[in-house]
């Protein structure tokens, strides 16, 4: 299966002070990377497994399963999740790119796209499942906007890696 879809970020309703700039979401995306379970309900422990140029290897404890995945990255533009199949799970990618949205200076979104090696045929567990990965990616920006408003700076030197 295969879903994408975009978050907008910035919108022209969207107050100055509340306006997220490209550093801003990359800071976001990257507390995901190092804090996953402020963005994963259900997340026990996670343990980085290996840091090197570009690329992450992360072990995520569940209550019922242990995953293994893969951050790769790309500073300020976008950052891919790998996770193969392992006990009861399917395995698959989510990559985020931040995105520039019109001619604006700001208007930022996020795109989301998933890929899974569930079988589209099975309709409505599928649209179950975009709908549950919207929320998540809603949730997603949300959580970024709540901790850039509690911690001023985050990150700003291991961002870049």
């Amino acid at each position: 299966m295969r879903f994408e879809h975009h978050v907008p970020v910035n919108s022209t309703e969207t107050p100055a002070p509340r306006r997220l700039t490209r550093k801003d979401l990359w800071r976001g995306l990257w507390l995901r990377v190092e804090q996953p379970a402020l963005f994963m309900p259900g997340l026990v422990t996670s343990v980085i497994l290996a840091r090197e140029e570009g690329e992450i290897r992360r072990r995520l404890h569940f209550s019922a399963a242990c995953v293994e995945d893969r951050v790769r990255f790309m500073p300020e533009e976008w950052v891919r999740f790998d996770s193969a199949p392992a006990a009861g799970q399917t395995g698959g990618s989510l990559t985020i790119l931040i995105e520039n949205e019109g001619n604006a200076d700001n208007s930022l979104a996020l795109r989301f796209c998933y890929q899974t090696e569930i079988a589209s045929s099975d309709g409505p567990y599928i649209e179950y499942l975009k709908s549950a990965y919207h929320a998540s990616d809603l949730e997603t920006l949300r959580v970024i906007r709540k901790f850039l408003a509690e911690h001023k700076k985050v990150y700003p030197d291991k961002a870049r890696m």
